[in-house]
């Protein structure tokens, strides 16, 4: 297909994302980020309250802005677009801990930060990720060595069944079992697909089939084909946290089913795909009337869980508390997630392994889709301001130190969020990239 039409308005788009990757640049600290800044850059916020020598590794933070800086280099080849990524894989790789990973945050100059790897929420996994896709392009041992240390954290820290913990080395604590909760398990391998991709090394094709293998193990009943967002020693749906009861999860079989395709098409081994059709069907069986899903179903009846802290059951998603209500997500909207793995899953049948990457790898876009894209890259244009910054006007957050429990009231005020520029840089790239092929 055609590409969009070429017009001074591409060089609008780079002087669009030259000022963004300049205005954000100015925000680091030795190379990291976290998620949002007050318009004057001095007050930072991650979760909670930052100080100026904290970053933060869990996307949208460090590893996704040095992503951010990458896309923006390979779409335009701006060199100093990658000065800031390798900047930034530095400043991860120092970050580095013992064990090979990573942490939520890193604090400089501390002796504080915690002696542990985080998978929780893609942490651990996005800083490799990144490391993998910037080793290509640039060759500095110092991130070859930390990238190589990280590969191997994952094979040391998989357990015999296949599975990966929460956290690594053992808490002695609910972080030990194996967890698909935040897709932990499913970026793990997403990761090692990425990296035998690129080192074609057999332990780590091993360790691939091995944790796809635990997703098979790991399937529910015949009653009910998903997956628990963790599992005990044998093998059973445990508890979590004291609002996260043993339990099959909506969510996490959405994820699961994804990951067993993943798994297939490096492998092509058919037995990856034996258990996607049960999970489907569990998951029409579930549905609300609503049109949503229950996050948690009860083991042996589907029926719908609600739980607060401290392992309080309710009966109904109004009788949680305010704080649970607000940021949990305990019955959710999955339906776009559903069907587009659905056709993937078709595709892949119909297809072949062959046939569905060589598509997938030309893929173009549709002439309805190339106007959506160019209508919302002229949106992005005109939302910058004159300093590179894309505004979030009256952000809504909760405005607290680390630890403090939060008294259920928000704050509004105008910030930079690095979710957004993220988001932008991405779109404006892909702009120039649909145009340039």
């Amino acid at each position: 297909m055609a590409a969009l039409p070429q017009t001074s308005f591409d060089n609008e788009v780079k002087t669009t994302i030259a000022r963004g990757i300049e205005y954000f640049h100015s925000l680091n600290s030795r190379g990291g980020y976290v998620y949002h800044y007050s318009l004057d850059g001095k007050r930072k916020w991650g979760e909670d309250i930052a100080d100026s020598l904290t970053i933060e590794i869990q996307p949208p933070g460090t590893p996704a802005v040095g992503l951010t800086f990458l896309t923006a280099f390979n779409v335009t080849n701006e060199t100093k677009y990658l000065e800031y990524a390798e900047e930034t894989a530095l400043c991860l790789v120092n970050a580095q801990n013992e064990f090979g990973g990573w942490d939520h945050t890193y604090t400089f100059e501390s002796s504080k930060n915690k002696k542990r790897v985080s998978f929780d929420d893609n942490q651990t996994q996005s800083v490799i990720r990144f490391l993998i896709e910037i080793a290509k392009k640039v060759k500095n041992p110092d991130i070859e060595k930390g990238l190589l240390k990280s590969l191997q954290l994952l094979l040391n820290s998989q357990f015999e069944n296949g599975a990966w913990p929460h956290y690594y080395p053992k808490q002695n604590n609910y972080h030990d079992l194996a967890t698909f909760n935040d897709a932990t398990i499913n970026t793990i391998i997403q990761v090692l697909i990425a990296a035998y991709k690129v080192y074609e090394k057999p332990e780590i094709l091993e360790s691939i089939i091995r944790g796809g293998e635990y997703i098979i193990l790991s399937q529910g009943p015949e009653n009910q084909k998903g997956w628990a967002q963790q599992y005990d020693e044998n093998n059973e749906p445990a508890w979590a946290r004291s609002f996260e009861p043993p339990s099959y999860n909506s969510k996490v079989t959405v994820a699961n089913i994804n990951t067993l395709i993943e798994v297939f098409l490096i492998t092509k081994d058919e037995r990856f795909l034996k258990p996607i059709p049960d999970a489907f069907d569990w998951l029409e069986k579930i549905k609300m009337e609503s049109g949503k899903y229950p996050r948690f179903l009860e083991i042996g009846t589907n029926k719908p869980l609600y739980y607060d802290r401290g392992r309080v059951k309710v009966n109904s998603l109004s009788e949680l508390s305010l704080e649970r209500r607000a940021v949990y997500g305990y019955e959710i909207n999955l339906d776009t997630e559903i069907d587009t793995i659905s056709q993937k899953y078709k595709a892949v049948i119909d297809l072949g392994v062959e046939e569905f990457q060589k598509q997938n790898q030309n893929k173009y876009l549709t002439e309805k889709q190339k106007s959506k894209l160019l209508k919302k890259t002229k949106s992005i244009v005109s939302e910058q301001d004159s300093l590179g910054r894309w505004i979030t006007s009256n952000d809504k957050f909760r405005d607290k130190e680390s630890g403090q429990k939060w008294n259920g009231e928000y704050l509004y005020e105008d910030r930079i969020s690095s979710e957004v520029f993220n988001k932008n840089i991405r779109i404006l790239s892909n702009y120039l990239l649909v145009n340039k092929n």
